[in-house]
């Protein structure tokens, strides 16, 4: 399983996740209302108060997408006392597990006029989510010709000659693998998504087949919060392969396997090789000689394997 680290507001220090599940998650939020469902169907734009909720949910939808590829599930909770990972602003109360500080960002203007999948792009592509940035129409207008170029690589994937079914990126060549290990490694860290959404850039331009820019762009897409935007499907989250040195070990104190019972002809009685003697030597009868019948040789009876 892969290792979600993240920069807590408290310690100002990179800190591994721990091994929970579900996570519980407080995401802060006004007392307008509660916030939209995480890792579900995008919201429309009015769920949001402003920028900073905006930016708030990208970054708490972003690590549930991410915690389900490592296996895990993750639970909203209404009191940051409670969480495990809290996704705010601003200290909450009450000093809790990690604190993820997401900086507000500044805006610049009216953003009714462009998708949540253009604004998610724009975020996630810019700036990691403690590092503030201006957002509007002006500063926009570069993620919404990105995104239209996402969407132009798809068709193209899609259509007619390209047209074939996603291969299986668990079984897939090694190069498709280092592909996949290469994004989630950024994004394992601390989020990192300008890195991230570089790779997929480099991807798009590399000379692998088609078939397998699609599968991978719908894999990443699905993580990222952008597949219904770009007309892809939405894909069950695959855990994703332990790193490694992190396989899983052999059970402590395993007994050891035992020998079948082995059949003594000359006394037609089971006997337990892995039972001691007196003396303490195990009971293992010596194996009897084939016998011959007018030179035609007795089948053995084999135990069972």
């Amino acid at each position: 399983m892969e290792k979600i680290k993240l920069l807590n507001g408290w310690s100002n220090r990179k800190e591994t996740l721990p091994p929970a599940d579900p996570v519980r998650l407080y995401l802060a939020w006004p007392d307008s209302g509660p916030p939209p469902a995480l890792s579900a169907s995008p919201p429309a734009l009015t769920a949001f108060p402003d920028a900073t909720a905006l930016r708030l949910y990208l970054t708490a939808d972003l690590f549930s997408r991410l915690a389900q590829r490592t296996g895990r599930r993750v639970q909203l909770v209404d009191r940051p006392e409670a969480a495990q990972l809290v996704v705010a602003s601003e200290p909450s109360r009450g000093r809790s597990g990690l604190w993820l500080k997401v900086a507000a960002p500044v805006s610049t203007g009216d953003l009714t006029g462009f998708s949540l999948d253009e604004i998610r792009l724009y975020f996630y592509s810019n700036a990691p989510y403690s590092s503030s940035l201006k957002i509007g129409p002006d500063t926009l207008a570069g993620a919404r010709a990105a995104f239209s170029r996402l969407k132009d690589y798809v068709r193209r994937f899609q259509s007619g000659e390209n047209a074939q079914a996603l291969p299986n990126l668990e079984k897939a060549p090694g190069s498709v693998a280092e592909w996949r290990d290469s994004f989630y490694n950024l994004l394992c860290e601390d989020l990192g998504t300008p890195r991230a959404l570089a790779t997929i850039w480099m991807l798009l331009q590399s000379e692998l087949p088609d078939s397998s820019k699609l599968a991978l762009l719908t894999d990443f897409a699905g993580v990222l919060g952008l597949s219904r935007g770009l007309g892809l499907p939405e894909m069950a989250a695959r855990p994703l392969r332990p790193q490694s040195g992190e396989r899983e070990k052999p059970a402590q104190n395993r007994p050891e396997p035992t020998s079948p019972p082995v059949l003594n002809r000359a006394s037609r009685r089971t006997v337990n090789p892995n039972r001691a003697s007196a003396t303490g030597t195990p009971l293992r009868p010596a194996r009897p000689k084939r016998p011959q019948c007018a030179g035609l040789t007795v089948a053995r009876m084999c135990a069972p394997t």
